[in-house]
């Protein structure tokens, strides 16, 4: 692929080989010029004028510096005018090629360039838009240049006034002719190795494959030959020249049938033979008052072979992708009679063990299909209906190989008159889906019933976790995290219902000098001691037993009275004097507790830490007062 318009001047070595290209194209322009001549009719009458073709290729695929090109060409021509006995004057060339230089330019950009902006090289005749552009644009760029030429011969009084219209419609012909023969036969067979050669430098080299002539432009050459022998040489012997227009429109036949059998390159050479020898056969037999007919005729051979060269290798491209698609497909294209009996196959699941051609759908289908897919793929197929992502699974020759399983979808296929004759459509291998569909649920349902464990140890690791961030870590009871929430949810619930909330705090007495005389690990054993005794007096769901902070202990109480509560207090105080853990420096010999009771109602406005604080003071008067004493305040 081209990477910018003008690649062959991208480099030295690609100009240098664009040179050698325009030296090829200046030579080849004067011959096709000399040759044109020499089989002009007469009065100058051109059948077809083949510079013209190269001139429109060159422009084509070379664009501004195509421009340059035919200049140097023309310049050229008029050089070897120079030598000849009766050549122009200097004035003359100079004339000739300024009038022809402005000419060609205009037309240049009248045409060329907006279709090399519409259509740019390489050009696709598998395309119909392609194939209108180019007799198109030929048409037009060929009534240009016929308008400025015939303008020049009035201009110059080579013409008459009278004789304009006819030489007028002749160049213009004779140009078309030239250029819908010469430049589709340029574009399709010469343009790439050209373009390869100047890009690379290697499209030029003669190679036995080069040498060695096509099987199909062979046969092709031979028959266009064959045929304008017959269609010409029986009429000749018969003395009808005078309808070889007519019988020439025979050449189309043979024409048409090596196009559909070789296609596009068939068709381009087909048709510049048949314009060749059509050419050639007017010059030779002097039929210059037949040449309009003639002319008419060589269009109709150009036109149909590009027109119908081009369709035949859209066909052929897109069987051609078919057959790709289908041979490397891994699924499965199929065509079944009316009857559902399969006629047709290809793709990966046709070579699966699976008998298939010869069967029905539904004689092949295996017994773990599903009932419903079962009966949707019956209904559609005896009521003659198009269905879709049917999942069958077919019965296997070897069932060693693993289950098939495939999803069917097909469409009727109607006649001209609309009766169904069979179905078509695709089927795609879904076994690994399948197989990965069931393991996907085996692991699924291994994955919740492990998640579903892995749940429940979180929950139990939470719950162990939850509790151990709300109990103290020495002596079991509630810490003060604990507390909190618990005093605040008792606390709104008392709120709410208009009742008491009771606070006790305790505090074991000279508990310091109990650690100063036995040691920590004595005092630790006393403080878990002291705790389980508050533990077994607070037993009910209301009420919450918490380590306050060092020696200090706290009960939350709900739903109590002053007398219940006091009751509570001393119950506590008792259980503790009576473990009877020896305390040596208090003046009760014995570990003791004193504890201090604060109960009320909450009311809107009033804050929790009050309780706290008038169970504080109750505590601080019971110590005052001589210890191993509990005291409510009284406000």
């Amino acid at each position: 692929m081209m990477k910018s318009a003008y690649f062959f001047l991208a480099t030295p070595a690609a100009r240098r080989r664009f040179s050698f290209v325009v030296g090829v194209y200046i030579v080849t322009w004067l011959s096709t010029w000399y040759l044109a001549g020499l089989l002009n009719q007469s009065d100058s009458v051109s059948l077809w004028f083949l510079p013209m073709g190269l001139r429109y290729f060159c422009l084509l695929v070379f664009g501004l510096p195509g421009m340059f090109v035919e200049l140097i060409t023309f310049g050229c021509f008029w050089l070897i005018q120079l030598l000849m006995p009766s050549h122009p004057t200097v004035g003359e060339m100079l004339f000739e090629l300024a009038y022809h230089g402005a000419a060609s330019f205009l037309v240049f950009l009248m045409v060329i360039v907006p279709v090399r902006r519409w259509k740019p090289v390489p050009w696709d005749f598998t395309q119909a838009s392609a194939t209108a552009l180019l007799i198109g644009s030929a048409f037009v760029m060929c009534a240009l240049e016929a308008l400025a030429g015939s303008y020049r011969l009035l201009y110059t009084g080579i013409i008459a006034r009278s004789e304009w219209p006819d030489a007028y419609l002749n160049w213009m012909l004779g140009n078309f002719v030239g250029v819908i023969t010469l430049v589709p036969i340029l574009l399709v067979r010469a343009w790439p190795r050209i373009q390869h050669y100047i890009e690379h430098g290697d499209g030029f080299h003669l190679t036995s494959s080069h040498l060695s002539i096509r099987a199909a432009d062979r046969n092709t050459a031979l028959a266009m030959v064959a045929s304008l022998v017959l269609v010409f040489g029986i009429p000749w012997y018969l003395g009808l020249k005078a309808h070889f227009p007519l019988m020439a429109l025979f050449l189309l036949l043979p024409l048409v049938t090596v196009t559909m059998l070789y296609g596009m390159r068939s068709a381009l050479l087909g048709a510049l033979i048949l314009d060749s020898g059509l050419v050639i056969l007017m010059a030779l037999n002097g039929l210059a008052e037949q040449a309009f007919q003639y002319q008419f005729v060589m269009i109709a051979i150009a036109a149909v072979g590009m027109w119908l060269g081009g369709a035949v290798d859209a066909r052929e491209r897109l069987l051609l992708r078919y057959r790709d698609f289908a041979s490397i497909s891994n699924d499965l294209l199929w065509e079944s009679d009316v009857q559902g009996i399969l006629v047709n196959a290809s793709g990966g699941l046709a070579d699966h063990d699976v008998p298939m051609l010869g069967y029905s759908w539904l004689s092949i289908l295996g017994e773990r299909t599903e009932p419903d897919q079962r009966m949707a793929l019956q209904q559609a197929l005896a009521n003659h209906e198009a269905f879709q992502n049917v999942e069958v699974e077919l019965t296997l020759v070897d069932e060693a190989s693993g289950p098939c399983w495939i999803r069917l979808s097909g469409l009727p296929l109607r006649d001209e008159t609309g009766r169904v004759r069979g179905f078509r459509g695709t089927a795609i291998d879904v076994s690994q889906e399948m197989l990965a569909d069931a393991l996907i649920r085996d692991y699924n349902e291994t994955l919740i019933h492990e998640v579903a464990e892995r749940t429940a140890q979180l929950e139990q690791a939470n719950d162990v976790l939850s509790e151990l961030s709300n109990t103290d870590g020495l002596t079991g009871l509630a810490n003060r995290r604990r507390f909190d929430v618990f005093f605040a949810h008792e606390w709104a619930r008392a709120l709410r219902n208009r009742e008491y909330i009771a606070v006790l705090l305790f505090d074991i007495d000279h508990f310091k000098k109990y650690n100063d005389h036995y040691g920590h690990q004595a005092g630790d054993a006393c403080l878990q001691a002291v705790a389980n005794a508050l533990r077994g007096c607070s037993r009910r769901p209301s009420e919450l037993a918490a380590r306050y902070g060092g020696e200090e202990f706290v009960i939350v109480a709900a739903d109590v009275d002053a007398e219940g509560v006091l009751r509570l207090a001393e119950v506590v105080r008792q259980s503790v004097e009576a473990l009877g853990i020896v305390h040596a420096p208090s003046s009760y010999g014995l570990v003791t507790i004193s504890g201090g009771v604060a109960i009320g109602v909450p009311e809107e406005g009033m804050h929790k830490e009050a309780l706290l604080h008038h169970a504080d003071e109750a505590l601080y008067l019971a110590k005052m007062q001589g210890r191993n004493a509990t005291r409510i305040f009284a406000g």
